[in-house]
């Protein structure tokens, strides 16, 4: 594996095995027809189906560190055996020489992160623990004492997050302030139909912003005034 840092331009900024070219290229793609794998002479049977595969890097701590993330579950498709393979990894490397500075297998990490702010880290979903790098003890952490049952939401990023407890409850936390503010809504949710929350000030009056999701599939967006 040869790690490579390239910024906008095309600029290779770091090369760990000076080989690396960068070319940029347009092309056209065509639309192709349909194949039916059954039919097709490259159909290939398979008795196991890869149910998930996540290999992706995330900067976090102002870029100083990279959150390399690496997963699969394999299960079977013959209904005669259970065989099932998985495997997680959670490895940080160091932004400028892409020095390893951890790595660890563990089935805790068995979800798809996303980040919440510039250092806290959760599954897609936002329903389970939230995970970030110590790195003065050099280890994965898990932050579960906030809120177990609440489903978090990223307002910039940085250092701001809401929480939403369902049905009306919603927590909005700033950690450069370390303030907590619980807000009552006027109506009910289910958090699987919450997707997302935005928040907006403009001259000392706060906004929140809720996408929603009906069972019919349909979104609306719901703007709210704090009070």
């Amino acid at each position: 594996m040869n790690f490579i840092r390239v910024n906008l331009e095309g600029e290779i900024k770091y090369d760990e095995k000076n080989v690396a070219k960068i070319n940029f290229e347009e092309k056209i793609i065509e639309k192709k027809e349909k194949v039916d794998s059954e039919d097709s002479d490259e159909y290939i049977g398979d008795a196991y189906i890869n149910n998930g595969n996540f290999d992706y890097l995330y900067g976090f701590n102002k870029d100083k560190y990279i959150f390399k993330y690496f997963g699969y579950y394999l299960s079977s498709g013959d209904p005669y055996d259970d065989y099932t393979d998985e495997d997680y990894n959670i490895t940080i490397l160091n932004m400028e020489n892409m020095k390893e500075m951890f790595s660890d297998n563990r089935l805790d990490y068995s979800f798809l992160h996303k980040k919440l702010t510039d250092n806290l880290f959760i599954d897609e979903d936002g329903n389970e623990s939230i995970v970030y790098y110590d790195d003065k003890e050099n280890k994965i952490k898990f932050l579960n004492e906030i809120f177990k049952e609440g489903k978090y939401f990223s307002l910039d990023n940085q250092i701001q997050i809401a929480i939403f407890i369902q049905p009306d409850i919603l927590y909005l936390i700033d950690f450069s302030k370390e303030t907590k503010r619980s807000i009552k809504l006027n109506q009910s949710y289910n958090k699987f139909n919450l997707l997302n929350i935005g928040y907006f000030c403009e001259k000392e009056s706060e906004y929140l912003f809720l996408l929603i999701r009906d069972n019919n599939f349909n979104c609306e967006i719901i703007k709210g005034k704090i009070v």
